[in-house]
């Protein structure tokens, strides 16, 4: 089960912004494919050196300006209005300025780079301009959350490029510099309508002199390496065409506009996480952080094997033969994007913890690096010594910026790596996207539609496939179990459960079938333990028998499970979440409807009417082994602290969120004052006690009586081998 880890808020709008960049893409991709059939390697070359200059000479004059602009967006909601016209003006002036200088620069050369024309040039300095205003319009959106404004802009312009090439192609044919001219039309339109998204809703006020000293104050300190992860995206075109020629700069755009793709998401999620992270507390900060990185090291994994397999045999189909060379610079761009996701995501964390200058450290090496091999490669290697130099300098940068920020935060070094649950977290995210389009296309019919209390969309992660697959491989253990004739496995067995409900949701057990196992519970020769009295004296509850578990307290315990309890007079443990159970926090597992859960008041009144007990689960179910020491101190103490407090009496049992612990994790548990802690692994337990690595049996919402039976005895005590693959645990 996932984590939550990645706040709602942030995987919506990153997902916002990761679709408006796909259909963006699209709609580029075909503007791409128009240019490669239109112009032949070297006009391709061109159009690409004169769009990339434009974009750096952009980023260069701002001085740090479009850094800051989120940050302060974020921080001071009073002065947005201020903050909009003045640093509007700054970029405009200086994007002004460092045109004429430029274009009167090159004008002067006795021969222009890249085969450029004149007109090149004046095409070049207005779309320094133009794109100073698109990045200091799109930073403003960014930091007053308004992404959706920005996403539906962004969606909007490249198709309106294409349409451009595509009339003028086709209408009376296309060179070089109308490409390029094209481009700064569609970057106007862009322009207008981002600065009127931002100025919506603003009323007009005169530019403040000291708020621009302030903003390349704190700018400066971040500029170098926004600079410097903006410079590595987009000089080694510019080296291309100063040092090679216009055809070898023609191929390697191809491949970079291709394999560029795997770099929208990690560039979105780092766009909203700025803002974001700027308002967090440190601890908050270092897991949304953490937790961000591995899941987008997961999506960028797997588009790149993708991308190998089927993206570089596509190339010379679709672009045509002419552009062949441009598949092994492609091959050789893919492995840099994973370290562009960790320049990004720790980047950004960075300069939301008021630390722009080591910021700045990852992404300024990398350009040395680039450089560097760009100098040494491309002279004897064309393109494909580009794409090389490229992905070795953003793995470096990205290495770079993981130590720096880890110096900072102090988190394990395995903190990075992706584990099931994360998985979880992003198939999570595909679901809610899937749901959320299907919803769009059928909310005219859903408008008219009866009220209905189904609730499938409660379905999490983990899919009914892979549930029945588990289930099949349990019923093969148990089995074997049985034809060797294996007798019953004696000790403290204790068994756990999520919810009791008649929901399609992997994670619950019917009413029907709890009931029957409530009963084959009954029959056995098994004592009902009570593990809440036990964990204060083991002793006095003997070595032998059953205890009923309950994890991260769903309401509808109320209704399917508790009146069968107090039938029975039989004691209970559920887990629960303290931060989840005061409101402040949802399960992201998740991603649709989310199940009510139990409130303090309701948990009171069962305590005092039953024999069930409530105990810590974590304050917001992290991964405990993937958090740093404070962290985990404060979600385990903090539990302990907070339940004791709404129940008024002593916790003494843990409940390890997924069962993901170590050493560390217990000693801190045994540190808080629990007496015991519970995990997640198969089996069951005998003196001496392990009192902070507690085993359990789960039940599964496909265990029949026979299964269940079987479960009791000890049949189903190693994990399926499907787990013990994965290292994970069968449920959170």
């Amino acid at each position: 089960m996932a984590t939550g880890q990645i706040p709602g808020g942030l995987k919506k709008s990153s997902a916002l912004l990761f679709g408006a960049q796909l259909v963006s893409n699209a709609g580029f991709f075909v503007a791409v494919l128009i240019l490669a059939r239109a112009l032949p390697p070297p006009g391709r070359g061109t159009t690409a050196f004169v769009i990339v200059s434009a974009m750096v000479l952009a980023r260069v004059c701002s001085l740090g300006v479009t850094e800051a602009i989120p940050v302060f967006a974020a921080r001071r909601p009073s002065a947005r209005a201020t903050l909009l016209v003045t640093q509007l003006l700054f970029v405009t002036a200086a994007a002004t300025t460092a045109a004429l200088l430029v274009s009167q620069g090159l004008r002067l050369l006795d021969e222009l780079p890249a085969g450029l024309t004149a007109s090149d040039v004046t095409v070049l300095a207005v779309g320094t301009i133009v794109q100073a205003v698109v990045d200091a319009a799109n930073a403003y959106l960014a930091g007053c959350g308004r992404f959706a404004q920005r996403a539906r802009i962004t969606m909007t312009i490249p198709w309106l490029y294409a349409l451009l090439l595509a009339a003028v192609s086709f209408g009376v044919g296309l060179d070089a510099t109308e490409a390029a001219a094209l481009w700064v039309v569609s970057q106007i339109v862009r322009g207008a309508l981002l600065t009127a998204a931002a100025a919506r809703g603003q009323s007009l006020v005169g530019p403040d002199l000291g708020l621009i000293v302030e903003s390349v104050s704190f700018g400066l300190r971040t500029w170098l390496g926004s600079l410097s992860a903006f410079l590595n995206a987009r000089i080694d075109q510019l080296i291309i065409g100063l040092i090679a020629n216009n055809a070898v700069l023609g191929f390697y755009a191809v491949a970079v506009n291709v394999a560029e793709t795997l770099l929208y998401l990690p560039d979105a999620a780092a766009v909203v996480l700025l803002p974001s992270l700027a308002t967090d507390t440190e601890e908050t900060r270092t897991r949304r952080t953490l937790a961000s990185f591995r899941v987008l090291a997961l999506v960028t994994v797997s588009g790149i094997a993708a991308a190998a397999i089927v993206g570089a045999p596509l190339i010379p189909v679709i672009f045509g033969p002419s552009f062949a060379p441009s598949t092994v610079p492609f091959l050789l761009l893919l492995p840099g994007a994973l370290g562009f996701v960790a320049l990004r995501v720790f980047g950004s964390a960075l300069i939301a913890s008021s630390r722009p200058g080591r910021s700045s450290l990852g992404a300024l090496i990398a350009l040395v690096i680039e450089v560097a091999l760009d100098l040494a490669l491309i002279p004897v290697l064309g393109a494909s010594g580009a794409a090389l130099a490229a992905s070795t300098a953003f793995i470096a940068g990205g290495a770079v910026a993981a130590t720096v920020y880890r110096r900072h935060s102090r988190f394990a070094w395995s903190a990075l790596l992706p584990g099931r649950e994360d998985v979880d977290v992003l198939i999570a995210a595909l679901v809610g996207l899937s749901r959320a389009a299907r919803a769009s296309l059928s909310a005219r019919d859903r408008s008219h539609a009866r009220p209905t209390h189904d609730h499938a969309g409660t379905q999490p992660v983990r899919s009914r496939a892979r549930g029945l697959a588990k289930a099949a491989i349990v019923a093969a253990q148990v089995a074997g179990w049985q034809a060797r004739g294996r007798p019953a496995t004696r000790g403290l067995r204790i068994l756990y459960y999520h919810r009791i409900s008649a929901e399609h949701d992997e994670l619950a057990v019917s009413p029907g079938s709890f009931r029957r196992q409530l009963a084959l519970v009954a029959e056995s020769d098994q004592r009902l333990i009570d593990l809440y009295a036990w964990a204060a004296d083991p002793a006095s509850s003997g070595d032998d028998g059953i205890a009923l578990t309950f994890d991260d307290g769903y309401r509808d315990f109320l209704v399917g499970a508790l009146p069968l309890l107090m039938e029975r007079r039989w004691p209970a443990v559920v887990f629960v979440v303290t931060d989840a159970a005061a409101g402040r926090i949802r399960f992201p597992w998740y991603p649709s409807s989310h199940p009510a859960l139990l409130s303090w008041d309701e948990m009171r009144e069962i305590e005092r009417h039953s024999r069930v007990r409530f105990e810590p689960h974590t304050l917001t179910h992290p991964v405990l082994s993937k958090v740093t020491e404070d962290e985990a101190w404060r979600e385990i103490s903090g539990s302990k602290a907070a339940l004791e407090d709404a129940l008024g009496r002593e916790a003494r049992l843990f409940c390890y969120p997924g069962g993901h612990f170590g050493r560390r994790e217990a000693a801190l548990v045994e540190r808080a004052g629990f007496r015991a802690a519970v995990g997640c692994e198969y089996g069951v337990n005998r003196p001496p006690w392990v009192r902070f690595a507690l085993r359990r049996t789960t039940v599964d919402r496909y265990d029949g009586a026979r299964i269940f039976a079987a479960r009791l005895r000890g049949a189903a005590d190693v994990a399926p081998i499907g787990r013990r693959l994965r290292g994970g645990s069968p449920a959170r």
